[in-house]
């Protein structure tokens, strides 16, 4: 909160509970028609999207609203769920706040935009424009270091820290949690766009290729190759993603 009493920003801290667990979300700004909802990856927190959330040229635009997955941040920290599909089920009722906003915006970084693009499969009547930034969303198109098969070993895991143990959960169910949004591709309808460095080597640039062949139903899409980058754009770069989210603003 410190970094937002310096922008001289107050944003609200919320939090959505029900059976499943606990959401803590962040909602910065108070403009009454467009909301941008912003879904980080692994390991990783809503504290990533900090610049963008006290970027003043967006919050005239737009309210900020930036998501703790589930197992992340202030969201069951340490609880690892694996779906991809339970993810976004777990993000669903916060979405649905803003079902009266004249447009809807989400962001999904790496792992974010898999829980993104379901969430768009789910409410494509609701979702105006999605953004994947680095996003893995294609089966087998992730690197996997060999070290993830020994942290997964309850013998190894405990000499991690939680978020390592979730994130790496994570990527060793992603092949089977993508393969089952296979079907849901061309529910989507919402305006894409694409943010990828073309030297990632970790969520290969092959998940671009890949989401521009099933996004079929989508009514446009726009992808944004960023040349020499690698897997790093959300948490060095935070700038290209403002550029893209305000040209996405001003049509």
């Amino acid at each position: 909160m410190r970094y937002f009493a310096k922008a001289k920003l107050a944003p609200q801290i919320l939090r959505h509970q029900d059976s499943s667990g606990t959401i803590r979300y962040i909602e910065v700004g108070s403009h009454p028609q467009n909301v941008i909802v912003l879904v980080h990856g692994a390991p990783s927190s809503m504290y990533i999207f900090r610049k963008l959330l006290a970027d003043t040229a967006l919050l005239g635009q737009a309210r900020l609203v930036a998501v703790d997955r589930v197992g992340y941040g202030y969201s069951d920290f340490g609880k690892s769920e694996t779906s991809v599909i339970v993810q976004a089920q777990r993000l669903a009722p916060i979405l649905q706040k803003y079902s009266d906003y004249k447009r809807v915006i989400l962001v999904g970084a790496s792992y974010g935009g898999a829980v993104v693009a379901k969430l768009a499969m789910d409410y494509p009547a609701l979702i105006d424009d999605l953004m994947f930034v680095s996003a893995s969303v294609a089966p087998k198109e992730e690197k996997i270091y060999a070290i993830s098969y020994m942290i997964r070993r309850r013998a190894f895991k405990w000499l991690f820290p939680k978020s390592i143990q979730v994130a790496n959960d994570e990527k060793l169910a992603h092949e089977q949690a993508l393969t089952e949004l296979l079907p849901y591709w061309t529910n989507i309808r919402a305006n894409v766009h694409i943010l990828h460095g073309d030297a990632d080597r970790l969520i290969y640039p092959a998940n671009v290729l890949f989401a521009e062949q099933k996004l079929t139903q989508a009514r446009a899409v726009h992808t944004q190759w960023i040349r020499g980058m690698g897997h790093k754009i959300s948490y060095k770069y935070p700038e290209l993603i403002q550029q893209g989210l305000l040209r996405i603003l001003q049509f």
